[in-house]
């Protein structure tokens, strides 16, 4: 049996998790989609036993657990590759990368250009 104070910090941890995520609804509306067909698995639960959530996913092909934060374990230790993302981590990511940057330089150069046109005037 484990101490006590294991099951208190895998609550914690499972709590952080958890808040790294927009909101626990999120997955009605989310981009990225987590399938798994249950007709190709071959029930070995790993995808379960590395979820740091520990979502059942026997049962559905699509996941929507408000708790899943994308963290994509369970796609990573699936030996029959049988679960997909939609679209592609990979893809999201570089999208999301590319959308930050663009509001930073633009912020910048928004800023830069509002700095330069007081500084004319001033003089």
């Amino acid at each position: 049996m484990a101490p006590s104070s294991y099951h208190d910090s895998l609550s914690i941890y499972r709590a952080f998790l958890l808040s790294l995520s927009l909101s626990a609804r999120r997955h009605l509306y989310s981009v990225i989609k987590i399938q798994k067909p249950t007709r190709q698995c071959g029930k070995c639960h790993y995808c379960e036993t590395k979820c740091a959530m520990n979502i059942d996913m026997s049962a559905h092909d699509v996941i929507t657990d408000g708790e899943c934060i994308d963290c994509f374990m369970c796609k990573d230790v699936c030996p029959r590759d049988n679960i997909t993302t939609n679209p592609k981590p990979v893809l999201a990511t570089g999208v999301s990368v590319l959308a930050l940057g663009c509001l930073y330089y633009g912020g910048n150069l928004a800023s830069s250009s509002l700095g330069n046109t007081t500084t004319a005037t001033q003089g």
